[in-house]
C-alpha cells in the first residue's frame, strides 16, 4: 500500500515550523490573519490512516496523532 506523503523532505526553520505549528493550534490563524479555514484544519487534524504497526498512533493529512496513552512509546498525551 502506498500513501502520499507531501510534506516528506521540506526543509524548514524550526522557528518557520514552530510558526506553523502555531497556527495549526489557533485553528487556523497567525498573528490575527486567516491562514487556513477551520474545517481545513479539522481535516489536518483528524486521524484518517490508523495502525501503521503502532496501535497508538494514527495519521491526519499533515500530523501523526496519538489515540492511545497506555501503548505510547513516548511520554505524550492523547490527541499530540
Amino acid at each position: 500500500e502506498k500513501i502520499a506523503m507531501g510534506g516528506a523532505g521540506v526543509i524548514t526553520t524550526a522557528y518557520d515550523y514552530g510558526r506553523f505549528l502555531q497556527m495549526l493550534l489557533n485553528d487556523g490563524e497567525l498573528d490575527n490573519v486567516r491562514i487556513l479555514g477551520r474545517k481545513t484544519v479539522e481535516l489536518i487534524k483528524r486521524p484518517l490512516f490508523e495502525d501503521f504497526g503502532d496501535k497508538s498512533m494514527s495519521m491526519g493529512l499533515s500530523v501523526w496523532v496519538l489515540e492511545n496513552e497506555e501503548s505510547a512509546s513516548t511520554p505524550v498525551s492523547v490527541g499530540s
